[in-house]
């Protein structure tokens, strides 16, 4: 997630003062974000693409707003400067996502990651909007991204699936408390 935002923002700023250096920073940034989890990178590859996930681990588990937003530093860095390896990278992860969709879409509510965490309420909002975003910027896979947004939108509508969520997701907290909390 960190080297997908970095990438977004070191192209705007490339792209507002045209200096190379962002640029070169930008292509810096991609190169991590795409290293093979073996080698220390988060870019995982699957039979159905690249999963980029959010913190470099053996142990698989794609966060879905990190590897969205990791998606879109991909996309911006093409914006700027057509690159085949990026390209294919991009066009790699569209497809494991597009696949991958399903793992994030629990029976009541959005799942964080694919290891089946609850998503907060602020995280479900935030995979509808990202989802969303996702239709509008890739129009040619945009039935999967509609498919998953509408579902978690009727999920967010009920008032029983929102109340089950907050408390499902209360109880994981109090079980598996972050860091540094109620320990």
């Amino acid at each position: 997630m960190t080297q997908g935002e970095g990438t977004s923002l070191l192209v705007r700023a490339y792209d507002v003062t045209r200096n190379e250096v962002f640029l070169e920073a930008a292509r810096r940034a991609l190169a991590l974000m795409l290293l093979p989890v073996d080698r220390g990178g988060v870019a995982r590859d699957v039979p159905e693409g690249l999963v980029l996930e959010e913190v470099a681990s053996q142990r698989e588990n794609a966060v879905l707003n990190g590897w969205i937003f990791s998606l879109f530093g991909l996309h911006d860095f093409l914006l700027v400067r057509p690159d085949d390896a990026v390209a294919v990278a991009l066009d790699r992860t569209l497809a494991a996502l597009c696949r991958w969709l399903p793992r994030y879409c629990g029976p009541y509510w959005s799942n964080y990651d694919t290891q089946g965490t609850l998503a907060s309420p602020f995280y479900h909002r935030l995979h509808i909007a990202q989802l969303s975003a996702l239709e509008m910027t890739f129009p040619e896979r945009a039935v999967h991204f509609a498919n998953a947004r509408a579902r978690f939108e009727r999920q967010a509508a009920s008032r029983g699936q929102s109340l089950r969520a907050l408390i499902t997701k209360a109880v994981q907290k109090l079980r598996q408390p972050p860091p540094g909390i109620l320990r």
